[in-house]
């Protein structure tokens, strides 16, 4: 199959960029699934409803980690065979925690683990499905108190300088 993308919505895996590193081209634009709030509710005799004690401890709601996944297509005509391009990306992720950064969302981070879950491939094209479970929170990007350039910095959602080291949001 022939594509012609230009790398928008690429995903970068520590020091790899899904499309400048490995051409993978994203089925649809990557997201990163939200956490899901843990609940442990009590039923307790002639109480009316439920209590929740997962806020018992902490005074606030509790997260599990982020897990999902994010499908491409390879585009196999940068690479010599398939092959290749399976081991080359499963000997990047396999058994190792990973910063991930959404190239829509480039002022955070995620961690946790990447792995090949899937890879078919026929006669046309190839497919490849990353399973990730992420820790609950999103970390912001930190910048040192050198220059910084203007042209990729995002007057929405950038920040500079002197933001909080590991500074946590959902």
């Amino acid at each position: 199959m022939i594509f012609y993308y230009e790398g928008k919505h690429s995903v970068k895996f520590d020091d790899y960029d899904s499309w400048e590193d490995w051409h993978l081209i994203p089925k649809s634009r990557p997201v990163i699934s939200p956490p899901t709030e843990r609940t442990s509710f009590v039923i307790v005799p002639g109480r009316h409803g439920k209590i929740d004690l997962s806020w018992a401890l902490t005074g606030g709601p509790v997260y599990d980690n982020r897990t999902g996944n994010i499908d491409f297509y390879v585009d196999t005509s940068k690479w010599h065979g398939w092959h290749t391009a399976y081991m080359t990306i499963l000997n990047a992720l396999q058994g190792h925690r990973s910063k991930v950064i959404l190239s829509d969302d480039p002022s955070f981070y995620y961690e946790g683990m990447v792995w090949v879950d899937k890879w078919t491939s026929d006669e046309r094209n190839s497919t490849i499905s990353l399973k990730y479970d992420l820790y609950p929170f999103k970390k912001r990007i930190v910048f040192n108190e050198s220059d910084w350039l203007w042209d990729p910095f995002d007057f929405e959602n950038g920040v500079i300088g002197n933001s909080v080291f590991g500074e946590e949001v959902l």
